[in-house]
């Protein structure tokens, strides 16, 4: 429920704080800072992933990408207005001194200040998978997970996730974590420490490479699309952010349209992010939540401190070698004929599942007898796992529409095989997920 009382520190702020924190811009923020050198940066970048599923990278970057403001503003009016101000750099003569904060570094950018207590507390890069067909190298699926789903809701809706996103999170001592909250099987809403600041969380979101470019401001100021329903009314605004165009974007959840979602935390209430493109296409956002109003000005600083240092190696296709043993999992996994024993050691549990494969085959005889699951795209998407996108064919008219659909639609199948010591196989999950496609409810995994 919406407080009908407000008080200066739980209240959304109005235009005249906004010009007040254009004025505050003016100090050390609106300097352009010494750079800071990446050290020790090479060994600590994961190389993980690459697009889609809400829920990464083909062709290196040219050089060393930096990204420091030289001028950050925090605009007064909203778009559509046709302006944005923005406040000029110092001379570099009166900078401050560099950061002495510890760069913190994911995903190929680092993180050269924090609000003070501020301590990072995770990080997740999107899974991408293969996929069939000719699907351009940043067009593929991919998953966001991770974090005990405490995502930055904002930076989502701007479609600003893709294959190639990383996100770090940070966070007060005391602010809530539903990972914990997660592993430890409660359902119970958390409260966060006592005189919590505002913001209690931070999160840094990069994504290398976008496909298709999004317009944040309108993504944002659509009706009540997923996020957008849990975070709710967002008012944007345009502003400046390292010389590129950026977005403002401030919501109160306790503006939230859908009735049904979970009672949001009370340092999650109030979220402000600050969306921008560098200039080689890369999305970058800086986005915070807080039991009060996020004050601009705190997200401008992290923006401030952000380098692109260089995107993550994509996944790559496997050596002919291993895709040969892939395809030959993939292929004993599925066909119709191949030996017991040999279906058992291509796929995990393979003996656990013999059954199953055996009760398929007595229910949909002509499903069994026809069913191609051919191997087109292969990724190496982590050590000893390779993602494969599918051709899944059959004929067999008893089949539920449900399974007919993925096969009709085949560049949305498919599955992993990983590296045992029994040589590559098909995943347990990626067997299941087929047979389960048959909508057919005794025709399970076992547990």
């Amino acid at each position: 429920m919406t407080p009908t009382g407000r008080t200066p520190t739980d209240r959304t702020p109005t235009t005249d704080d906004l010009a007040e924190g254009i004025r505050a811009l003016r100090g050390p923020l609106a300097r352009r800072r010494a750079l800071i050198e990446p050290a020790a940066f090479a060994a600590g970048v994961r190389a993980r992933a690459r697009r889609r599923r809400a829920r990464v990278l083909i062709g290196g970057v040219a050089g060393l990408v930096v990204l420091v403001a030289a001028g950050v503003a925090i605009p007064t009016r909203l778009l559509g207005d046709g302006s944005a101000t923005v406040v000029a750099a110092t001379d570099p003569s009166e900078a401050d001194p560099p950061m002495s904060m510890p760069l913190y570094a994911h995903g190929g950018f680092t993180v050269g200040w924090l609000p003070a207590g501020m301590t990072h507390r995770g990080d997740l890069a999107a899974r991408v998978y293969a996929s069939a067909g000719s699907n351009a190298p940043n067009n593929l699926a991919f998953a966001i997970d991770g974090l005990g789903d405490d995502f930055p809701l904002l930076t989502q809706a701007a479609g600003f996730f893709g294959p190639f996103s990383y996100i770090s999170q940070f966070a007060l001592p005391g602010a809530t974590d539903p990972a914990t909250l997660a592993r430890s099987g409660s359902t119970a809403l958390v409260t966060p420490a006592a005189g919590l600041a505002s913001p209690a969380l931070i999160w840094v979101t990069v994504t290398w490479d976008p496909y298709a470019p999004p317009n944040a401001a309108a993504q944002l100021s659509s009706d009540n699309h997923y996020p957008l329903d849990q975070v709710g009314t967002v008012d944007v605004a345009e502003t400046i952010v390292a010389s590129r165009p950026a977005v403002l974007a401030r919501a109160d959840s306790n503006t939230a349209s859908d009735p049904a979602r979970r009672p949001t935390p009370a340092d999650h209430r109030y979220r402000a992010a600050l969306l921008w493109t560098a200039p080689d296409g890369t999305l970058v956002t800086v986005e915070a939540a807080g039991p009060s109003p996020v004050d601009p000005a705190v997200i401008a600083r992290v923006a401030e401190g952000i380098e692109l240092v260089g995107q993550p190696a994509p996944p790559a296709p496997p050596d002919e070698t291993t895709a040969d043993a892939v395809r030959a999992a993939f292929h004993d996994a599925f066909a119709a004929g191949v030996p017991d024993d040999q279906f058992a050691a291509a796929v995990q549990d393979g003996p656990a599942l013999a059954s199953l494969r055996d009760k398929v085959a007595a229910r949909y005889p002509r499903f069994a007898a026809t069913l191609s699951v051919r191997v087109d795209q292969m990724l190496v998407v982590a050590p000893g796992t390779v993602s494969a996108g599918l051709w899944v064919s059959f004929t067999d008219p008893t089949v539920s529409p449900r399974a007919l659909l993925a096969a009709r639609n085949p560049t949305d199948a498919f599955g992993e095989a990983v590296l045992t010591p029994a040589g590559w196989q098909v995943t347990r999950a990626a067997y299941c997920d087929l047979i389960m496609g048959l909508g057919t409810p005794d025709l399970r995994c076992p547990r």
